[in-house]
């Protein structure tokens, strides 16, 4: 179905993306086409001096490898968010970037993120209860401008006492959202092992790639030597 008029700049897929996250409805996804334009004028490409990831602010998200799914990955250190580096809406905003330069708009293709919720050394490693927030932001952004992006949202490992957390950080997702998201039992201490469960979703190849990204991550976090 092609764009509504107003939209006429807008490609077939990226319009049958929004109409999809409204149901059908034409009118619910222009308006939310509408109001995603008006945030894209206003905040991409980042203004210049805006921290972004890997300037200014910890580059937690890293795209690589296919899921089993054949979804892109994309890996989300969790533990790398700093919140004294910046406030949750510019951590927002520069993650919504690296989405919107790593996935074309003119494609209707979706991306398996896995939530790494182990800690590393050198990293801000913040308590659970300071990531709701920033959680919260991220969810907002993306599900307002990248809809029908998200295949499935892995977030592992997860202790039984984060189930708890879980319960309050699934209220500020839309329903769609939440059903997308699996949780993978495990420890989550920094020298805390891969779950096996994660093979159900990742084959060796892409979880060697994760652990390699992760090794890199937490080297660039060392100090460097005088």
């Amino acid at each position: 179905m092609a764009p509504v008029a107003g939209f006429e700049a807008i490609s077939d897929a990226e319009w049958q993306r929004f109409l999809d996250a409204r149901d059908g409805s034409v009118a619910d996804a222009s308006e939310m086409l509408r109001e995603h334009l008006a945030w894209r004028a206003a905040t991409l490409p980042l203004p210049a001096g805006t921290p972004a990831l890997g300037a200014g602010l910890p580059d937690l998200l890293v795209f690589d490898g296919k899921a089993r799914s054949g979804h892109r990955v994309a890996v989300l250190m969790a533990a790398m968010y700093d919140p004294d580096l910046a406030d949750v809406d510019t951590y927002a905003n520069a993650i919504a970037a690296k989405l919107d330069a790593s996935l074309d708009r003119d494609v209707a293709e979706r991306v398996t993120i896995i939530a790494d919720t182990r800690g590393g050394d050198g990293w801000a490693n913040p308590p659970a209860t300071s990531v709701v927030p920033f959680m919260r932001a991220v969810s907002a952004t993306l599900s307002a401008n990248f809809p029908e992006r998200l295949h499935c949202l892995v977030v592992m490992p997860v202790p039984w006492i984060a189930s708890t957390l879980w319960t309050v950080v699934k209220q500020f997702l839309d329903p769609e959202t939440a059903r997308k998201v699996v949780l993978l039992d495990g420890a989550a201490d920094r020298a805390a092992p891969l779950p096996d469960s994660l093979g159900e979703y990742l084959d060796q190849d892409c979880t060697r790639l994760l652990t390699e990204h992760r090794s890199r991550a937490i080297e660039a976090s060392q100090p460097k030597a005088s």
